[in-house]
């Protein structure tokens, strides 16, 4: 592929140290690629945000298809075990016009196959608190209990010789990481200074007693696990003809705190107010690759990849988020504390599936390559998100939750108050052509032009919203159907000296579209969710009904009632009508040359 890139072996990942036994190990170490620790290791290419690349694993695009995760996946931690790994190639201006659907780069992993010999491996790692240091120079340092174990195989071989082959591996990680916060007195490594354990635990009581709520008793300890496994079978169907299928299965859960901060007045979540997020994800892609002639080879690839997100409070969601603000005693309180589903778990729910078909075709006429190809992928989304569904109280003092009277209540759902009715269902789809000439002009010096199409389609649209259509003069239904991307590109290698390479290209490049920005159109089309923020200004009949007597498992009847009334102004997410598929133009120009010993040193301006 001509364009600026790096590529990796299984010689050079398995020389590799890797502590987190991450794909992004391996690309990191392209001069071009940076791993941000403060943005939950987000890869960065040539300066793009980490939500334009595109990482693909025996075919199947392994993006973050919705846009959430920063690492990039759509899994929790690296989809894939690094000792499944055979290459790895980081395609930065790739310009050919098969690659599509990225403005960083596009990471390609191969997974190992079975040869003729059965071979395997196996491991296991573990790391605690008991291999880290309690010394930094003079300082003591105390480090509160961890631990991680991580262990897995690889076995493969021949099921016919010379004719199939199998592959496996298999990978499981098992954690344990301290929960640091605390209340004042808890003697937990972070302690919140503005709340005292004994109040603490008189809310914990009152919670209990009065609302017949488990708001849980704080442990020391959040749980991880992540699982891979990856199964590959190739057959050479014959000396021109072979087939490869691949099945991954990746799961992973993790317990993750909320609203726990030191920053004034200090705030603290009790266990009832954390939840377990965890990803699963099934992906199958089968290949068939052909040499019909000497003048005409094929690519044939069907995929599909599935995934399930689940964001799931620790005690359930039956209940409502609640805030109580602590006592200032001699200059000491004020801070808060949290109990119940913390907001943005009470309806959240998220799934979606792809599937990906390809169809590509070389045919070599003399000095020239022509290579045509079609693509498309289709692409599913279920979303339901509806914040605070089950009502958020503010109350400005234990003695105030105790006797059920909030200061504020913050309540969003759909008009019919089922949250489920709010749930987002929609879909599009891509279909890309591609036709490329590759001119071998002299044997030292190739020049290659093409140009892809990206068409967007769907039938999907958002709920026709009059109001918004009224007040802005044109509809929130616009999606991307309709809309297309003409990506032009040219490049050229030119072997200038037997140790000297100088290639380069200008093409355009679009894709990698965080699906969440669209998405928001289908949740928030203003017609379903509607929103009530009742506090100490609303008018007093109403507000006492919704904010006296508070049971914390119903919201007031009356608040209820009012909400079926509010159809049809609620906020509103648009898509432009205008809105053009985002893309990029790129340009390379670069020089590799070998250096005695073998050593390979190249340059890159992109």
């Amino acid at each position: 592929t001509i364009g600026a890139s790096s590529r990796f072996n299984a010689q050079d990942v398995n020389r590799l140290p890797s502590i987190s036994r991450d794909i992004k190990d391996i690309v990191r170490l392209d001069p071009k690629a940076w791993v941000d620790p403060t943005n939950q290791d987000a890869l960065e290419i040539a300066g793009v945000n980490n939500r334009y690349n595109s990482i693909t694993i025996d075919g199947v695009r392994q993006s973050d298809d919705f846009g959430l995760n920063n690492n990039g996946y759509p899994t929790q931690r690296s989809p894939l075990s690094i000792d499944a790994i055979e290459a790895v190639s980081i395609l930065t201006a790739p310009f050919s016009v098969e690659y599509g659907h990225f403005r960083g780069s596009t990471i390609n992993v191969v997974t190992k196959s079975g040869t003729n010999e059965f071979s395997g491996s196996a491991f296991y790692y573990t790391f605690d608190d008991s291999l880290v240091g309690d010394k930094s120079k003079d300082r003591d340092v105390n480090f509160a209990q961890f631990e991680e174990e991580t262990y897995g195989a690889t076995f493969g071989g021949p099921i016919i010789k010379d004719k199939l082959f199998f592959f496996g591996s298999y990978e499981k990680l098992e954690r344990t990481d301290p929960q640091d916060f605390g209340p004042a007195g808890s003697g937990a490594p972070v302690e919140i200074g503005n709340i005292s354990q004994a109040d603490y635990d008189r809310i914990l009581q009152i919670s209990q007693d009065v609302y017949g709520w488990d708001a849980g008793t704080s442990f020391d300890q959040l749980l991880e696990e992540d699982e891979k496994i990856l199964l590959k079978l190739d057959w050479n169907i014959s000396d021109s003809h072979r087939a490869s299928f691949a099945y991954q299965h990746t799961e992973g859960n993790g317990v993750v705190t909320t609203d726990n901060s030191t920053f004034a007045p200090g705030s603290l979540g009790t266990p009832s107010h954390w939840y377990n997020r965890s990803v699963e994800m099934d992906s199958y892609s089968l290949q068939v690759f052909s040499d019909w002639n000497e003048y005409v080879s094929t690519e044939f690839k069907a995929a599909r990849k599935e995934i399930v997100t689940g964001q799931d409070s620790l005690f359930g969601t039956d209940f409502a988020a609640m805030r109580i603000t602590t006592p200032i005693v001699a200059g000491v309180g004020g801070g808060r504390v949290w109990i119940g589903p913390d907001r943005f778990r009470h309806a959240n729910a998220l799934s979606n599936d792809l599937d990906l078909f390809k169809a590509k075709a070389n045919v070599f006429l003399g000095d020239h390559t022509l290579t045509v190809g079609l693509e498309h992928e289709s692409l599913e989304i279920f979303n339901a998100f509806v914040p605070a569904s089950r009502g958020e109280y503010i109350f400005t003092s234990i003695d105030n939750f105790e006797n059920r009277i909030a200061d504020s209540l913050f309540y969003q759902n759909a008009f019919t108050n089922d949250a489920d009715d709010a749930s987002a269902t929609f879909g599009y789809d891509v279909t890309s052509f591609y036709l490329q000439d590759e001119w071998q002009v002299t044997p030292d010096l190739k020049f290659q032009a093409g140009v892809r199409l990206d068409k967007f389609s769907g039938s999907d649209q958002p709920l026709f919203n009059q109001n918004f259509t009224n007040r802005y003069g044109f509809t929130n239904q616009a999606t991307l159907d309709g809309r297309d991307l003409i990506q032009p590109r040219i490049g050229f290698n030119w072997q200038w000296r037997p140790e000297t390479t100088i290639y380069g290209g200008w093409g355009l490049f679009g894709g990698g579209t965080p699906n969440v920005w669209i998405s928001n159109s289908f949740s928030n089309n203003g017609v379903i969710i509607a929103t009530q923020s009742i506090n100490q200004g609303t008018e007093a009949t109403y507000r006492d009904q919704a904010l006296l007597n508070v049971d914390g498992f119903n919201i007031a009847p009356e608040v209820l009632a009012r909400h079926n009334t509010l159809q049809g102004d609620g906020p509103t997410n648009v898509t432009d009508p205008n809105f053009e598929i985002p893309s990029q133009y790129r340009w390379n120009l670069g020089v590799k040359h070998t250096l005695p010993w073998d050593i390979e040193m190249t340059a890159d301006i992109v």
